[in-house]
């Protein structure tokens, strides 16, 4: 592995527990109202940083789990209805 390739690899793993941390500090002040929304923000973008350092076009990646999530709640709300038929 070459220096550039160690680089890049630290790099991201970096971001990676950076995101980490966020996500973790988000998680235990988001329901005692401390600066969460503040904190909210700073997770985003590390997970962002992170995403982009893997080459994932976040704005895609989220479309993407939209629609998965959207067509699974369409098939459960039609199998309800079915079911209360």
């Amino acid at each position: 592995m070459c220096i550039r390739d160690r680089l890049i690899s630290s790099e991201r793993n970096s971001a990676f527990e950076e995101a980490l941390k966020k996500l973790r500090e988000t998680a235990d002040v988001c329901f005692e109202g401390k600066d969460a929304e503040n904190l909210a923000g700073e997770a985003l973008f590390n997970l962002v940083n992170l995403l982009r350092l893997a080459d994932i076009e976040p704005e895609a990646a989220l479309n993407k789990f939209t629609e998965k999530f959207v067509e699974k709640a369409v098939q459960a709300e039609v199998r309800t209805r079915t079911e209360n038929d």
